[in-house]
C-alpha cells in the first residue's frame, strides 16, 4: 500500500486546474439543459415542496421492466433543498455537481493510498473531465449514482483492514441511498456481498445495523404513503417483465459487458454521441470524426481491460478467486465490480441500456488508467502518454461546446427555467 505522502506544491495546482476544467465542462453542459420529462417529474416535487414544505416520499417513475416510482424522498430532497435557496432548476443542477465532486474527492482519496498522486491526476482528466461524466450533470435518477457507488467504494475501503463502526454504517446507507435514486442500486449490494464473502473487507456488525436503521427509517415516509394513499402509485397496464432477461436472450449479458468496456472509452453516452450540431457535409464530417475518435479509443479499453484482468489472475472459477490474487485492495474491489455486472446483466428484467449500468463509470474507468499508470513508467511510453492526455483535455472541450449547443438533451439557450415556469403548476405524477 502507499501512503498518502506529502502533496507538492506543484500537484496541488495542477488538481485545481484540472478541477476547474472539468467544473467548467460540466457547467456548460447544466446551462444548455433542454427540459423533458424526466426533468418535468423531479422539478414538479420541488414546487410541490415549495409550495407546502413536505417532500414526496418517492422518486420520479423508473422502469426496471415495469414502471415504479423510486422509493423514498432522497430524489425529492435532492432537488427541493437547493431549489429552497434559489427558486431555479440551475440550483438543482449546481447540487448534482456537489454530489459529483464529493464522489470524486471520496474516490481520490482511497487512490492516494494506492497509488502515487499521478493516478489521481489520471482520474481528474480521464473520469472528472470525460463527457461520460460532464454530460451526466442532468436532472435525472443515474447521475446521482456517481456518488452512492463512490461513497460505497470508500466505505468499503475503509472496511478493508479492521471493522469500523461509521464506515460500515456509511455502507450500508449508500446503498439505502442508491435505492432512493436508481434501481440499479442491486448492483452495490451485490459488490458488498462479494466483498464480505471474500474478506475483502471486515464490517462492523454494530455499524452495519445502526446504517440498516437509518436506512429503514428513510423508507418509512415511503412505506406510509403505499398503506394510505395506494391508489398514487397505480401505473395501469405495464409491460410484463421477466428476471433472466439477459441469460435467456444473452444479448442484454452481451450489452452489459460492452458497456463496461465502451466506459473505458471515448465512444461516449448515445444523447451526446449520437446527434450532430452541424448539417449537411459538416454533419457527416463531425459523425465520422467523433465516432473514430470512439472507436479507436474502444480498442485501447479492450486491450487493458485484458491487460488488467491478466495481472490480476481473471478466472472463471470465481469460487476460488482471493484477495491475493488482485494487485492490491482496489483492484480486487474493480474485479468484485466487473462480476457484479456480469450478475446485473444477467439479471435485468427490462431492455439493457446504458442508463442501467451507468453506476460502474466511476470505477470502469479506473481499469484502463490502472494499467496507464503502469505503463508511464517507461520513459518513451510517458512521453506518447502526456500528447495523448493534452489531446484528450482538447478533445473533450470542443465535444462539448457542439455537443451542448445541439444534442439530444442539450440545446442553447436553454429552455429549462421557462418550461419549469410554464409546468410546476402541474400534477406531481407527470
Amino acid at each position: 500500500m502507499s501512503s498518502s505522502s506529502k502533496i507538492s506544491f506543484a500537484n496541488k495546482i495542477q488538481f485545481f486546474i484540472l478541477l476547474c476544467y472539468g467544473g467548467i465542462l460540466s457547467a456548460i453542459y447544466a446551462v444548455s439543459t433542454k427540459f423533458d420529462n424526466d426533468i418535468a417529474q423531479l422539478l414538479a416535487r420541488a414546487h410541490h415542496f415549495l409550495s407546502t414544505g413536505i417532500l414526496t416520499p418517492y422518486g420520479s417513475i423508473a422502469s426496471s421492466g415495469v414502471k415504479v416510482f423510486t422509493p423514498g424522498s432522497f430524489l425529492s430532497a435532492a432537488i427541493s433543498w437547493p431549489m429552497a435557496i434559489w427558486e431555479h432548476p440551475f440550483a438543482a443542477l449546481m447540487a448534482v455537481s456537489l454530489f459529483h465532486l464529493a464522489g470524486l474527492l471520496l474516490v481520490t482519496t482511497v487512490l492516494l493510498r494506492y497509488f502515487d498522486f499521478k493516478m489521481v491526476l489520471l482520474y481528474l482528466i480521464f473520469y472528472w473531465c470525460s463527457p461520460w461524466r460532464t454530460s451526466e450533470v442532468f436532472l435525472w435518477n443515474p447521475t446521482y449514482m456517481f456518488f452512492w457507488v463512490s461513497l460505497h467504494f470508500w466505505s468499503a475501503e475503509r472496511n478493508s483492514e479492521k471493522p469500523n463502526f461509521i464506515a460500515s454504517a456509511i455502507h450500508i446507507i449508500s446503498i439505502f441511498g442508491a435505492m432512493q435514486s436508481h434501481s440499479s442500486f442491486v448492483a452495490l449490494a451485490i459488490i458488498s456481498f462479494l466483498l464480505v464473502w471474500k474478506k475483502a473487507i471486515r464490517v462492523s456488525w454494530g455499524g452495519s445495523f445502526c446504517g440498516l436503521l437509518l436506512g429503514g427509517l428513510s423508507l418509512l415516509p415511503y412505506v406510509l404513503e403505499k398503506i394510505y394513499h395506494p391508489e398514487v402509485f397505480q401505473m395501469g397496464d405495464t409491460p410484463t417483465p421477466f428476471l433472466f432477461r439477459g441469460i435467456i436472450l444473452f444479448y442484454p449479458f452481451l450489452k452489459g459487458i460492452w458497456y463496461w468496456i465502451r466506459q473505458g472509452s471515448f465512444l461516449f453516452p448515445s444523447h451526446v454521441l449520437n446527434h450532430s450540431p452541424f448539417f449537411g457535409i459538416a454533419q457527416k464530417i463531425w459523425m465520422v470524426l467523433v465516432q473514430g475518435i470512439g472507436f479507436m479509443t474502444v480498442y485501447f479499453s479492450i486491450r487493458y481491460n485484458l491487460v488488467f484482468a491478466k495481472e490480476n489472475k481473471l478466472s472463471f472459477k470465481f469460487w476460488d478467486y482471493k484477495l491475493s490474487d488482485a494487485s492490491n485492495w482496489v483492484s480486487f474491489y474493480l474485479m468484485m465490480s466487473f462480476w457484479a455486472l456480469l450478475a446485473v446483466s444477467a439479471i435485468i428484467p427490462a431492455e439493457m441500456s446504458y442508463w442501467h449500468v451507468l453506476l460502474f463509470y466511476p470505477l470502469a474507468v479506473l481499469v484502463p488508467l490502472t494499467v496507464l499508470y503502469d505503463k508511464w513508467q517507461n520513459v518513451a511510453f510517458a512521453v506518447r502518454a502526456r500528447k495523448f492526455v493534452l489531446f484528450s483535455l482538447i478533445y473533450f472541450a470542443l465535444f462539448t461546446v457542439a455537443t451542448a449547443y445541439k444534442s439530444a438533451k442539450h440545446q442553447w439557450p436553454s429552455n429549462l427555467n421557462e418550461k419549469y415556469l410554464e409546468e410546476k403548476s402541474k400534477p406531481i405524477r407527470g
